[in-house]
């Protein structure tokens, strides 16, 4: 992660009361691949496009407020939908970031970035196709039962 990453990711949430969650750029290193989806999911879909159908937090790279994550109960929600929704991943950084702008809004944090590398076993393109096709099924359910 850089120096200041703890700095760029927490001061939105401290400087503005309707921030809910702060989620900053991970970059993956070692697959060209992933390294454009990163990019076009952090940059182009968030930032530039500000789409908001795109606009969740990874697990590697966001913050929020204790108080909000009472707000929204925590993942216990998630816990009881998790079997109900079928997901094929424990995505309960997404849940966590769609549930919190339940509350408040979402702030992309480009400054605040973590690096990071695919593991051998899922570098594959076969593999990172399949891993994709499960994780946006697992998106569009999130989404749905969002309202998203």
């Amino acid at each position: 992660m850089d120096k200041r990453w703890v700095r760029h990711l927490t001061a939105p949430l401290v400087k503005n009361k309707t921030i809910a969650i702060a989620a900053g750029y991970t970059k993956i290193r070692n697959n060209l691949y992933w390294k454009l989806s990163c990019w076009m999911h952090f940059v182009a879909y968030r930032k530039l496009l500000n789409m908001r159908c795109q606009r969740f937090a990874w697990g590697s790279n966001f913050a929020f407020r204790k108080s909000d994550y009472d707000r929204i109960g925590g993942l216990l929600p998630f816990l009881q939908i998790h079997d109900e929704l079928a997901l094929n991943y424990w995505a309960e950084d997404l849940y966590l970031s769609l549930a919190l702008q339940q509350v408040g809004k979402l702030y992309v944090a480009l400054n605040a970035n973590v690096y990071t590398l695919i593991p051998p076993e899922k570098a594959s393109l076969s593999n990172q196709v399949a891993i994709v096709a499960k994780q946006n099924e697992d998106e569009r359910k999130l989404l749905a039962f969002f309202n998203i």
